[in-house]
């Protein structure tokens, strides 16, 4: 006895009994259109079969997840270098102010100093006019006492 084999070209099915052969071309399978039914909204690739279709699905959900990661590390990775980028602007500007600022601090220094010079030498005038006025007091207070003391003998 041959054993004859039955190949569905469409369905890519095989049955090597002819009870099976003719289940098939009533099954569901077999009469549905030929178009691709089954269409990977990622990817845009098409399945006549429903189990390669989900098989694919999984693979491609898959790989969208490990780009999705990777473009996610990627900008991560960016927005650390940016922000590295604006912490060293920010502190080169914050050692441009301070050194604007120590030279600020450094003339009003100058200043202060000159200014207590000045101070100083105003207060020693001060203290030697005092001394003066005191002599001329002195003097002018024994004038008035000899002139006085010449009035009262003549």
């Amino acid at each position: 006895m041959t054993s004859t084999t039955y190949f569905c070209e469409k369905c890519n099915y095989t049955a090597t009994k002819k009870y099976n052969w003719e289940l098939h071309l009533s099954s569901a399978k077999h009469n549905r259109p030929s178009v691709s039914t089954y269409t990977c909204n990622i990817c845009n690739n098409s399945y006549d079969d429903l189990i390669s279709f989900y098989a694919h699905s999984e693979n491609c959900v898959d790989k969208l997840r490990q780009q999705h990661a990777t473009k996610i590390a990627e900008l991560e990775t960016e927005n650390l270098r940016r922000n590295e980028i604006n912490i060293m602007k920010k502190e080169a500007q914050n050692t441009v102010d301070v050194r604007h600022y120590e030279s600020q601090i450094e003339t009003y220094k100058m200043k202060t100093d000159f200014y207590r010079d000045q101070i100083d030498e105003l207060k020693s005038r001060i203290i030697s006019l005092e001394d003066q006025n005191k002599k001329l007091t002195e003097t002018n207070t024994e004038l008035v006492t000899k002139k006085k003391v010449q009035r009262s003998k003549n």
